[in-house]
């Protein structure tokens, strides 16, 4: 693997933080109505359903379900794998 230039690691950083809160922010989205038909959403929220964050069955406004810690824990397994090949000179050019 190639060492990235630097713009083309803070393109490719801000690319992953992205698609990172941008699935966190979906789940948050997503939570309140998790497991629930869309007959029950649309009769709770309304024809169009969730169009903005709305508390949880716990009363919580934007929390995150184990769908997205455990898509944290597979980007932190994958950074703490590749950190290792890189530092431990392990990994082959390509």
């Amino acid at each position: 693997m190639r060492h990235l230039e630097w713009n083309e690691l803070a393109a490719y950083r801000a690319r992953v933080r992205g698609c990172l809160l941008g699935g966190a922010i979906g789940d948050a989205l997503g939570n309140p109505i998790e497991m629930k038909s869309m007959v029950t959403v649309e009769a709770q929220y309304g024809e169009k359903g969730i169009t903005g964050l709305v508390p949880d069955r716990h009363g919580m406004v934007g929390t995150i379900t184990d769908d997205t810690q455990m898509t944290l824990f597979t980007a932190e397994g994958w950074l703490r794998g590749y950190t290792r090949i890189m530092t431990d000179g392990g990994g082959t050019e390509t």
